[in-house]
C-alpha cells in the first residue's frame, strides 16, 4: 500500500494497537511516528492532537489508595484458547451462575502479547472481593489454584494504560 492514502490510517490503527499491548510509552512513540510522517493528513493531525491533549493526562495517572466502590478480581492467564484459561473461565461461570448475590460478570482482558487476565466485575467492596477469592479457592466445586489479584477499578485502569502490574503488586506488599 506504499503511497496510498490508506497507509496513514493503518499507521494510526497500528499505534493504537501498540498502546493497548505495550503501554503508554510505546503508544506515545508510535503516535509521534504518525504525527511526524503524516503531518498534513488527518491521521497525522489526530495523532498530534492525542499527543498534546490526551497523553499528558494518561501519563499523570497514578495508583490511588482512596476507598473505592468498584473492585475487580484478576486471574492471570495466557491465550484465550489455552486449556487452563478455558477451565478457569468455566469455573468462574459456574460460580457466577450458582452464587450470584450481586450482579457479577467476568471478561477476558488483554494485557500484553503473552499475559492476559480473566477479570471478575461488579464487586462493591474489597472485603467482598476477598471473600469471593476464598470461596473460589477453597470450595470443592471450584478449587481455583491460580493466585488472584484484588484491585480497585481505578487502579486496574492505571495498570492497563501503563502496563505496570509489577509496580502495583510491589506497592500492595508494603
Amino acid at each position: 500500500y506504499s503511497g496510498d492514502d490508506i497507509v496513514s490510517k493503518f499507521e494510526l490503527l497500528k499505534a493504537s494497537t501498540i498502546g493497548k499491548l505495550k503501554g503508554i510509552t510505546a503508544y506515545k512513540n508510535a503516535l509521534q511516528v504518525v504525527a511526524d510522517n503524516y503531518p498534513n493528513r488527518e491521521e497525522g493531525k489526530n495523532a498530534q492532537a492525542i499527543l498534546s491533549d490526551q497523553i499528558p493526562l494518561l501519563e499523570k495517572l497514578e495508583f490511588v489508595t482512596t476507598e473505592s466502590n468498584s473492585w475487580k478480581i484478576l486471574y492471570e492467564v495466557g491465550l484465550r484458547e489455552d486449556k487452563n484459561t478455558r477451565d478457569l473461565e468455566d469455573k468462574i461461570k459456574k460460580f457466577i451462575a450458582s452464587e450470584n448475590l450481586q450482579k457479577l460478570s467476568f471478561s477476558y482482558d488483554i494485557y500484553t502479547n503473552s499475559k492476559n487476565f480473566i477479570a471478575i466485575h461488579g464487586i462493591k467492596t474489597k472485603t467482598y472481593a476477598d471473600d469471593i477469592v476464598l470461596v473460589l479457592k477453597d470450595n470443592a466445586k471450584f478449587k481455583i489454584s491460580n493466585s488472584a489479584i484484588v484491585i480497585s477499578a481505578e487502579n486496574y485502569k492505571v495498570i492497563q494504560i501503563k502496563k505496570n502490574l509489577e509496580s502495583y503488586l510491589a506497592l500492595e506488599k508494603k
